[in-house]
C-alpha cells in the first residue's frame, strides 16, 4: 500500500484513525481506516481474499452509514481494499 499511488492520494492532506471503533444499530463495529479530509470521509475496509464478495460491499455500506449518522454529513464514501500477495486493488 505504501508504493500504491491511488492509495497515497486518499492520504494525502488527511488526518485517519485505524481501527475506529462505533456502535450502529445496537452492534459493535470495527473500521479498518477511517480518513477524514476537509469536510468529507472514507471509510476504507481490508480484505484479504481473493475472490470480491457483496458481504464486503454490504459490510462496508453499514460502516458507511454509521459514519454518516453519527458525523450528520452525507460526504462519505466508502471502499475495500483487496489486499493480495503482490498488488492490492482499490475498489470504491
Amino acid at each position: 500500500m505504501i508504493k500504491n499511488q491511488e492509495f497515497q492520494n486518499m492520504l494525502k492532506n488527511s488526518s485517519y484513525t485505524k481501527e475506529q471503533s462505533l456502535i450502529f444499530n445496537n452492534e459493535h463495529k470495527i473500521i479498518d481506516l477511517l480518513i477524514k479530509k476537509d469536510d468529507s470521509y472514507i471509510v476504507v475496509d481490508y480484505k484479504t481474499t481473493l475472490q470480491k464478495s457483496y458481504q464486503h460491499i454490504k459490510q462496508v455500506s453499514n460502516y458507511t452509514q454509521g459514519i454518516k449518522d453519527i458525523t450528520k454529513s452525507e460526504n462519505v464514501k466508502s471502499c475495500l481494499v483487496y489486499l493480495h500477495k503482490d498488488n492490492i486493488d482499490i475498489v470504491f
